[in-house]
């Protein structure tokens, strides 16, 4: 059992998430046999310079780029590492994720996407670990909390988030795929399944997808698409065509 693949084995994650929840989930994702890739502004993540024998055990394994995501130069080079990728993870606000241009980029990458945030009803609110904590009365003044919690079940419902969402773009594609294509294209996720033939089916649907798209949909789009695969592919073609594009 020891040379079967990690569950993550040949995904790539991004992460420009810094400070505590972020470094962790990613951590885990290292765990998981994720490729992780990890972005950090010029001066580097926070965490280091607060305790830095913990960023060293947390960034274990991830590839560290240092970037100005406000520099155009720097912007485009994210460009580059974020078309090789398959999850994007954040912990900036999401006003400033807007900003830099993020969704877009997940948007346009085809990327699983996932925003640490504090509160879903106040996304753009600024919070740490000590004030939810407060907030949801686990502080006791005048003794601080001896554990980070809110910082540590955000980590790990961010990795929840992550594989969820990595397990939804795998099976839906994101917004340019559709439900049943790849079971028609001959996908099998049985036991026997290896990564390298889900990304060969994913790659095929995305394309049977944007070429449909591009002839908008027209019956003569779909046949040219479909032809030359299973007809169970022509079928769900067909099937978005009349019912699910419109």
């Amino acid at each position: 059992m020891t040379d079967q693949p990690k569950p993550l084995t040949g995904t790539t994650v991004v992460t420009l998430a810094v400070n505590l929840p972020g470094p962790l989930a990613a951590s885990r994702l290292v765990e998981f046999g994720a490729r992780v890739i990890k972005v950090e502004p010029p001066a580097g993540d926070p965490l280091g310079l607060m305790v830095p024998d913990w960023y060293g055990e947390l960034a274990a394994g991830q590839e560290v780029v240092k970037l100005d995501l406000k520099d155009a130069a720097d912007r485009a080079r994210l460009d580059e590492i974020l078309a090789e990728a398959d999850l994007l993870l954040t912990s900036f606000r999401p006003s400033a994720n807007e900003r830099l241009g993020l969704p877009a980029s997940a948007e346009k990458h085809g990327l699983a996407y996932v925003e640490i945030i504090g509160s879903a009803a106040h996304p753009d609110h600024s919070g740490h670990d000590l004030t939810y904590q407060a907030a949801f009365g686990t502080v006791v003044p005048p003794a601080m909390p001896p554990l980070p919690i809110a910082d540590l079940l955000g980590a790990e419902r961010a990795t929840s988030t992550c594989l969820a969402m990595l397990r939804a773009r795998q099976l839906w594609g994101g917004t340019e795929a559709l439900p049943g294509l790849r079971e028609a294209l001959g996908l099998d996720e049985g036991a026997d399944s290896v990564r390298n033939d889900v990304d060969t089916v994913e790659a095929t649907a995305r394309d049977l997808v944007a070429a449909c798209a591009k002839g908008e949909w027209s019956a003569s789009a779909v046949e040219d698409a479909a032809s030359g695969h299973p007809a169970a592919v022509g079928d769900v073609l067909r099937f978005a065509a009349t019912e699910v594009v419109p």
